[in-house]
């Protein structure tokens, strides 16, 4: 580096300069919110959600971490999942969403003529989704209805039964 003063005497010697990053990644998305439901032994396991995570860097790339880890068994009730955003500087911002583990709701079918109608208990701002088959050895579940609880039973009427048996069950989302 060279300095020179107002009377125009100069000097210079060689200058290391060094550039520190001291900035975090942006977090422009967390992952959602979500319900999961429990297994016979009232669990879930939970998934990778850093997918869901939208983080970006001056510097480059980031790395996204979810802390409990993908795989980990969660018990029925509300668990912090927390994520954390990490640059190559080691700057870091976090982001934190909820996983709920619900025990799916016990149905009650009951029938006016030959019509029948379902209803469960609901849980305020949980998605649950009623599907049915009308032969076990069916490959796959159809779509009755799709709704959100309100916390309040929820009760439909299955009109379009053309076989003497049908199944059902409900999905928490």
């Amino acid at each position: 580096m060279r300095v020179t003063n107002t009377y125009g005497t100069a000097t210079g010697e060689p200058v290391t300069l060094t550039v520190v990053d001291t900035t975090a990644p942006s977090i422009s998305a967390c992952a959602s919110n979500r319900a999961l439901a429990a297994d016979s032994g009232g669990q879930a396991v939970l998934p990778d959600l850093t997918g869901q995570v939208a983080a970006t860097d001056a510097s480059g790339a980031v790395t996204v971490t979810q802390n409990p880890p993908p795989g980990t068994t969660l018990g029925q009730g509300v668990t912090n999942i927390t994520f954390t955003a990490r640059d190559s500087s080691s700057n870091a911002s976090v982001c934190v969403a909820t996983v709920t583990v619900l025990q799916p709701p016990d149905m009650t079918i009951s029938f006016s003529g030959a019509t029948p109608s379902l209803m469960f208990p609901t849980q305020a701002g949980v998605g649950y989704r009623v599907e049915y088959k009308d032969r076990l050895e069916d490959a796959g579940w159809q779509v009755l209805v799709v709704t959100n609880g309100n916390g309040s039973p929820f009760t439909i009427s299955d009109g379009a039964v053309t076989n003497a048996m049908r199944f059902y069950r409900v999905e928490v989302q």
